[in-house]
């Protein structure tokens, strides 16, 4: 008896006294990647996966995946090696290593190099960045991405989590090209 009423006293303190939301950082996330995010990001814009798909099926953005997978760049070979497979959206294009912080300087001129591609230099360009849900990789590359000057970041933070889970077609990803 006294364990249901302590239960119900518990329970009604979630109610009054919800779990505060996560905030976002001043900097990056430097740990933990796989934890609880924002639901915000300054400078942009976080979207549902039911947006992004709308968004998809419009044509007009670039989308980027951020997964952060065990792969390697092969430098002799110049190809990414890698050790685990990964599910993506149709047509994204995904930039590994580059969610983690803090980022190595070939990273990031990897990550500055293929935005700027994929985007044709075109800092206004719509692109969608997500990762997983819970999942800080996307929320730092989007940080980033609105650091370069680009304009018109949208955040999918439920990530392929998500765009999986309302039934939306997934593929085999396939790393962008990282050229040294």
């Amino acid at each position: 008896m006294l364990k249901s009423v302590i239960l119900g006293f518990v329970l009604s303190l979630l109610v009054v006294f919800p779990a505060s939301a996560v905030e976002e950082p001043a900097g990056f996330r430097d740990k933990t990647y796989r934890a609880p995010t924002p639901q915000t990001i300054t400078g942009g814009t976080t979207i549902t996966p039911q947006q992004a798909k709308e968004i998809h099926d419009k044509g007009d953005a670039i989308f980027v995946d951020t997964y952060e997978t065990t792969t390697q760049w092969i430098a002799d070979f110049k190809e990414w090696a890698i050790g685990e497979a990964h599910d993506s959206l149709p047509g994204a294009y995904w930039f590994p290593g580059t969610g983690i912080h803090p980022l190595k300087p070939m990273m990031e001129a990897y990550l500055k190099k293929s935005l700027k591609e994929v985007t044709k230099g075109n800092k206004d360009q719509k692109i969608v960045i997500f990762c997983r849900s819970d999942c800080w990789l996307g929320w730092n590359v989007a940080k980033r991405a609105i650091g370069y000057g680009y304009t018109n970041i949208l955040w999918m933070r439920d990530g392929t989590d998500g765009w999986a889970e309302a039934g939306y077609p997934m593929v085999d990803g396939e790393p962008y090209p990282l050229e040294e």
